[in-house]
């Protein structure tokens, strides 16, 4: 009996242009995990489980990229994808929502921590702990931490 790969959720291009990049940086994350739990490992296989999982939309965008329609190399496809979507992550609104962030009554300093270094990656900060740190004392629940 043929090993059959239960689904993976398609990537959805325009569902929110202002973060498309950091979505495909996380769905390609869960991905690589899936690839991995399942014990795929030819780089023929992988590439066509990316194309087909990631979506038409997806697949549609990889056929107009340069060098890539005969081209079998999973990591050559990972990279020319990423080079596509990675250009796309707003700096200024990824900013705006590391700014706009606000520790929920119910959430730990821990939990809002992990949150904040989240959303920092994407903000491209010359010093990512110092804007963090800053941002925990201005928002924070606690007048204590502060």
């Amino acid at each position: 009996m043929a090993n059959v790969l239960p689904p993976f959720p398609s990537f959805s291009v325009h569902e929110d242009n202002a973060s498309v990049g950091p979505r495909w940086k996380k769905w390609l994350k869960r991905f690589e995990m899936y690839l991995t739990a399942h014990d795929v490992k030819d780089a023929t296989r992988k590439r066509t489980l990316l194309l087909y999982s990631a979506g038409e939309e997806v697949s549609d965008i990889f056929e107009t990229l340069p060098d890539q329609r005969e081209e079998k190399d999973y990591a050559k496809a990972v990279t020319a994808l990423n080079a596509y979507f990675q250009p796309k992550v707003n700096k200024t609104y990824e900013i705006y929502l590391f700014r706009n962030a606000s520790q929920n009554s119910s959430e730990s300093l821990d939990s809002y921590c992990t949150w904040l270094r989240r959303l920092a990656q994407t903000c491209k900060f010359a010093n990512e702990d110092e804007e963090i740190k800053s941002h925990i004392v201005l928002s924070c629940l606690s007048s204590r931490l502060r």
